[in-house]
C-alpha cells in the first residue's frame, strides 16, 4: 500500500484545488471544503459622494460660503434602474447645516438654482448613468450671533433606490445515479455556484445541504437559508416611508423575490422559496449589525424527475434604498 507524504506545500495546493490531488483522481475525504460555495461577488457601492467641500472653510459672521458635493454613480446601471423603480429619484439633501450657525440662501441643482422653496435643502437627480457625475451646490450664509469660535461639520447624504440580484445554483442527482457512482468510487461532494450581483445590499441564498441532493421519491425535501447584508459604506433606508418603523430598518417581504426560469408546477423551488419567505418575514427583517438574521426554509420539495444530475439556478432579489453619507467641517470666528 502507497503512503502519501503531504509536505505543507502540498496540503497548501489540496486546500487551493479543492479536495482532489491534483493531476489525478483521488479524492481525499477527510478535508472538508473549508472555502464553502464558489461565490463571486461584484462591488458594492453604486452611488457615492465622489468629493465634499466648502469654500471657504473658515468665516466671519455675515460671509457667505458655498458648499460642493460631486455625486457619482460607479455601478454598472443607470439609477434608478427605470425598470424596477418607475417614477423613482435620487434625493441629495443637506440634513445637518448646523442650524443656528448658518442659513441656507439656495440650492443649485446641476448648475440649475432650485425653485423649490419649501425645500431648499433637497436637490433630486432624475437618472445617473454608470461613470456619471453630477455636481449639487448650497449657498449657506453664517449667522452674526456666532459670539465665539464655533466649528461644525455639515452633513449631506445621496439617497437611491436599488434592486440587486444573486444567483445561486443547486445541483440534485438520482439517488440510484448516486449508489452507482458511490459503487465505482467517483462519487464527488460538490458547492454551489453563487453570483452576488452590484449594489450595497446583497441577498445570500445558501443550500444547506450536501450537494448533489439526491432524489428518491417526489416527498423529498431540502433545506435552503437566507440572509442578506448590508455590505457598503452607507446605510439602509426605507423605499416608501409610510411603511416606516422608529428606531428599525426593516426589510420588507414584498422587496424580496425569488425567480426560477423554466420552472412550473409544485416542484417550483423559487414558488416554495416565496411561501418560506411569507411565513418567517411577515413582519419584516430586522437589519442588526449591518445584516438580517438567518431565515430556514427547511420544507422546499425537490424536483420530481431528476434523469442523472440536474442543476436548477435560483435568482434571488431585493429591492431597498440606500443612503451615502459625507460630512465637511466648517469654522465661524468673528472678528477681534
Amino acid at each position: 500500500m502507497k503512503k502519501l507524504l503531504l509536505t505543507p506545500l502540498v496540503i497548501m495546493v489540496l486546500l487551493a484545488s479543492g479536495c482532489v490531488v491534483p493531476g489525478t483522481d483521488i479524492d481525499i475525504p477527510f478535508l472538508p471544503n473549508i472555502f464553502g460555495s464558489k461565490t463571486i461577488e461584484y462591488p458594492n457601492d453604486v452611488i457615492v459622494i465622489k468629493n465634499l467641500k466648502a469654500i471657504p472653510s473658515n468665516v466671519i459672521p455675515g460671509q457667505t460660503i458655498r458648499v460642493s458635493a460631486y455625486i457619482q454613480n460607479i455601478g454598472n446601471d443607470a439609477v434608478p434602474q427605470q425598470d424596477v423603480f418607475s417614477g423613482k429619484e435620487i434625493e441629495v439633501q443637506l440634513y445637518d447645516y448646523c442650524q443656528g450657525m448658518f442659513t441656507i440662501q439656495k440650492t443649485i441643482c446641476n448648475g440649475q438654482e432650485t425653485q423649490n422653496t419649501n425645500s431648499k435643502n433637497t436637490c433630486t437627480i432624475k437618472a445617473l448613468y454608470p461613470s456619471q457625475v453630477v455636481p449639487v451646490e448650497w449657498v449657506l450664509k453664517a449667522n452674526k450671533g456666532t459670539p465665539l469660535k464655533t466649528s461644525c461639520d455639515i452633513k449631506i447624504y445621496a439617497k437611491y433606490p436599488y434592486q440587486t440580484k444573486s444567483i445561486t445554483s443547486v445541483t440534485f442527482i438520482n439517488y440510484e445515479e448516486m449508489q452507482r457512482l458511490m459503487n465505482e468510487g467517483k462519487f464527488k461532494q460538490i458547492t454551489s455556484y453563487i453570483t452576488e450581483g452590484f449594489g450595497p445590499v446583497k441577498p445570500y441564498l445558501l443550500v444547506e445541504d450536501k450537494q448533489p441532493i439526491p432524489v428518491q421519491s417526489e416527498n423529498d425535501k431540502t433545506v435552503f437559508s437566507l440572509q442578506i447584508k448590508n455590505k457598503g459604506s452607507g446605510f439602509v433606508s426605507y423605499l416608501d416611508d409610510n411603511n416606516k418603523k422608529e428606531f428599525q430598518i426593516l426589510i420588507l417581504p414584498g422587496d424580496i423575490d425569488f425567480t426560477q426560469p423554466g420552472a412550473n408546477g409544485n416542484k417550483n423551488l423559487a414558488e416554495n422559496l416565496k411561501k418560506c419567505r411569507d411565513d418567517k418575514t411577515e413582519d419584516g427583517l430586522p437589519i442588526i449589525n449591518k445584516e438580517t438574521p438567518k431565515i430556514i426554509c427547511d420544507n422546499i420539495p425537490v424536483p420530481k424527475v431528476v434523469p442523472k444530475q440536474t442543476t436548477i439556478h435560483i435568482t434571488t432579489s431585493v429591492k431597498y434604498a440606500y443612503e451615502f453619507r459625507k460630512s465637511v467641517k466648517v469654522t465661524v470666528e468673528p472678528k477681534t
